[in-house]
C-alpha cells in the first residue's frame, strides 16, 4: 500500500517514452504489437497472475503463417513483456504466455527464466520432434519456466508431456460442460502433477461451475462483469471518505474538512500516517489534516482518498482484481492526456479510476456515483459515453480486452496511434503492478 500511496502522491509527470520492443525478423516488416492482458484469479476470486497474448487480429494473421512469422510475433511477445518492465513487476504473481512449441528452442526464453514465466505450448503444423521436444520443456524447467498445454484439445504429439508440465488450459466457451467435465478429468488422471485452469468464464456461474470441475484458476470476463445489483446503501467508512471527497471538491474551508475527519478518530490516524510514511516522501512531518491538505494539494489528497474509498468497502472477493485493473485504466488515460493541462490529466486518471466503482462497491453506478458526485465530466463519460474522457476509456477498455477492432476505432476517435495506445496501456499495467507491491 506504501508503494501505491507513493505514485498516487507522486505529482503528475510526462509519459515515458515508448520503449523499444526489438525486431526480431529484420527480413520480415510486422506491426508493432499491442499486449492483450487477461487476469487470472484462483478459487477465493484473489488475483493471481496475467495471461498475456498479441491481439485476437495479430495472434490470427500470426497463425495463419508459415514458422518464420509464427516465431518473429511469438519473440515481439516475449521481448516487449521484457522491454516494459511488466515481469519484473509481478514478482509472485503468474505470467502466462501462450506459444507455438515449435519456438520453444527460441533463446529469448532463456532470458525469461528469472521471471519463472509459464509458457503454454500451443501446437501446430511443424511441430518439433516428441524427442526434443521432451528435453526441452525439461531444460526449461530446471531453469524455473513452468510449462503449459493447451488442452483445446490436446494434440496427440503432447501427451507424452502430461505428465512433466505444470498447467492445463481448458476453454469453457468453446466447451459444453458434460464434455469439459470429461476432459478434465481424462487428462487431470494423465497429468496428475498439472494445475488445471479454466478460461473463457463469463459469469459467476460459469466460475462455480469450474471450480466444481477442477478448476484452480480461472480466467475471463466474469472478473470485470457488472451484475443486475440491488439497491444497497454504502459501509459508514465509504460513506464518510464520499461526503469529505465531495467536499473537498466543492472547495470547503479545509477546518470543514478538519471537521469531518475528527468524527472518525480511525480514519484520521490512517491518513496522518500514510501522510508521514516514508513512502510519501514528504520533508516535514504532518500533523493535521490542515496540514496535509497544505502540503499535498487538493487534487493529490483527493486521489488518496478516492482510493482509500474504493479500498475500504469492496463487497466482493474480487474487489482487489477490479481495483488493480481501475487504477491500469486510470494510469493509461492518463498517459494518453499527456499533452493537456493538468486539470484534464487529473480528470483523465479520476475517471478511470472510477470506472469500475460498481464492480466495486456491488451497487448500480448511478448510485455509487451518485454516493462520490463526481464533476460532471467525468459523470457524463461513465453513465452516458459522453466527452473526450469517454472516449479515452473506450481505448483503454479495448486494450484491456484485448479487442483489435475496438482498439483501432477507439484510437481513430482520440486521434491516437494504435500502436502508442498499446505501449501506454503496457507501461500502465507496469505502474500498477509496482505500485501495489
Amino acid at each position: 500500500m506504501l508503494g501505491l500511496l507513493k505514485r498516487i502522491f507522486a505529482p503528475t509527470e510526462s509519459a515515458p517514452p515508448a520503449a523499444s520492443v526489438p525486431e526480431p525478423a529484420p527480413a520480415q516488416t510486422l506491426p508493432t504489437a499491442a499486449l492483450g492482458r487477461e487476469p487470472i484469479l484462483d478459487a477465493g476470486q484473489s488475483l493471481v497472475g496475467y495471461r498475456f497474448s498479441h491481439l485476437p487480429g495479430t495472434r490470427a494473421r500470426a497463425e495463419r503463417q508459415g514458422r518464420t512469422v509464427r516465431h518473429a510475433y511469438a519473440e515481439v511477445l516475449v521481448r516487449s513483456l521484457g522491454s516494459f518492465g511488466v515481469l519484473r513487476q509481478l514478482g509472485r504473481r503468474m505470467a502466462v504466455l501462450e506459444l507455438p512449441d515449435s519456438f520453444i528452442d527460441h533463446p529469448c526464453l532463456d532470458a525469461l527464466a528469472d521471471g519463472h514465466p509459464t509458457v503454454v505450448l500451443k501446437s501446430f503444423a511443424d511441430t518439433p520432434a516428441a524427442e526434443s521436444l521432451a528435453e526441452r520443456v525439461a531444460a526449461l524447467r530446471r531453469n524455473g519456466v513452468r510449462i503449459g498445454l493447451d488442452a483445446n484439445p490436446l494434440a496427440p504429439h503432447h501427451e507424452s508431456l502430461l505428465a512433466e508440465v505444470d498447467l492445463l488450459v481448458f476453454d469453457a466457451a468453446t466447451d459444453g460442460p458434460a464434455s469439459l467435465a470429461q476432459r478434465i478429468r481424462h487428462l487431470s488422471a494423465a497429468g496428475p502433477g498439472s494445475t488445471i485452469m479454466v478460461r473463457g468464464i463469463a459469469g459467476i456461474d460459469d466460475f462455480t461451475l469450474a471450480g466444481k470441475l477442477g478448476a484452480v484458476l480461472f480466467q475471463g470476463a466474469f472478473v470485470t462483469a457488472r451484475e443486475p445489483w440491488k439497491k444497497r446503501s454504502l459501509g459508514p467508512d465509504t460513506a464518510r471518505l464520499a461526503d469529505l471527497l465531495s467536499r473537498l471538491r466543492r472547495d470547503a474551508d479545509p477546518r470543514e474538512l478538519a471537521d469531518v475527519l475528527k468524527r472518525d478518530g480511525a480514519l484520521s490516524v490512517r491518513l496522518l500516517r500514510y501522510v508521514n510514511s516514508a513512502a510519501v516522501g514528504l520533508r516535514e512531518p504532518v500533523t493535521s489534516f490542515e496540514h496535509a491538505l497544505q502540503l499535498l494539494g487538493r487534487a493529490r489528497l483527493e486521489r488518496w482518498l478516492t482510493l482509500l474509498m474504493l479500498a475500504t468497502d469492496g463487497s466482493s472477493p474480487r474487489s482487489a482484481a477490479v481495483l488493480e485493473a481501475a487504477l491500469v485504466r486510470a494510469r493509461m488515460m492518463e498517459l494518453l492526456a499527456d499533452g493537456d493541462d493538468v486539470a484534464r490529466r487529473d480528470a483523465s486518471f479520476m475517471a478511470g479510476l472510477l470506472s469500475l466503482i460498481d464492480v466495486i462497491l456491488e451497487m448500480p453506478l448511478a448510485e455509487a456515483l451518485a454516493a462520490f458526485d463526481p464533476p460532471a465530466a467525468i459523470r457524463d463519460a461513465l453513465l452516458h459515453g459522453e466527452g473526450h474522457l469517454a472516449q479515452l476509456l473506450a481505448l483503454a477498455q479495448a486494450c484491456e480486452r484485448a479487442d483489435g477492432d475496438g482498439l483501432a476505432r477507439a484510437a481513430a476517435a482520440c486521434g491516437i496511434a494504435p500502436e502508442t495506445a498499446g505501449e501506454r496501456h503496457a507501461q500502465a499495467l507496469a505502474w500498477a503492478l509496482e505500485v501495489a507491491e
